[in-house]
């Protein structure tokens, strides 16, 4: 897969040809056309009802625990360190899943919008509140592997276009993040190491 570095623009497995689009999202290289192809890709994966969204949700979250083991300490709601089985008899844990789902389907669909960007860059000031604080390396490990749960989804084998789009889409997130974060280090270290913003919270809006 493309290159971790979240410094600049990601390496990708495969170029786009320049149409002149403009670029709707900044920094993450993508206009109009990009856009609905991801979409249209997230609408095969969410499917069409309710049930649908809960089994991807319920598919996400056993993936991340499973795959990226260090998430499981943030989830306050329920245990994450449980056995699928158990998991998938808590209440809790299924609405989570579901909710989830939610979230992030208003999230992709608002990707044209102009506020798109500052959506992001609250939800990323909105995990730097949280208690465990959720760091850009979260989101590292998360964009790093994500396209393994995508390739299997779609059904697409060793194709690497939707995973290509994926990880474009995570890295770009991951490169507003760190900004964020970084922002963040500033002000606390401008104010001597106390914590700037909000109070912190015990959950975000999405995956936690």
């Amino acid at each position: 897969m493309p290159s971790s570095d979240v410094t600049g623009t990601a390496d990708t497995d495969e170029d786009y040809e320049d149409d002149g689009e403009e670029e709707v999202i900044p920094g993450l290289g993508w206009g109009q056309r990009e856009i609905k192809e991801f979409q249209q890709m997230w609408a095969s994966m969410i499917g069409k009802t309710n049930e649908d969204l809960k089994t991807l949700g319920i598919t996400l979250l056993i993936w991340m625990f499973e795959h990226i083991p260090n998430m499981k300490k943030l989830f306050k709601n329920f245990d994450a360190g449980n056995t699928k089985d158990v998991l998938m008899s808590d209440e809790k844990f299924l609405k989570h899943a579901q909710r989830v789902v939610i979230h992030l389907n208003k999230l992709i669909k608002k990707m044209d919008d102009p506020g798109f960007i500052d959506d992001i860059r609250e939800l990323s000031q909105a995990h730097l509140r949280l208690t465990p604080q959720v760091t850009k390396q979260y989101f590292l490990d998360f964009r790093d592997r994500f396209h393994l749960l995508v390739l299997d989804m779609t059904g697409t084998g060793k194709k690497e276009r939707p995973a290509t789009l994926w990880f474009q889409f995570l890295n770009g997130l991951c490169l507003i993040f760190a900004e964020e974060e970084s922002k963040w280090k500033k002000l606390n270290s401008a104010k001597g190491g106390a914590k700037g913003g909000a109070p912190k919270k015990k959950s975000c809006c999405i995956i936690l």
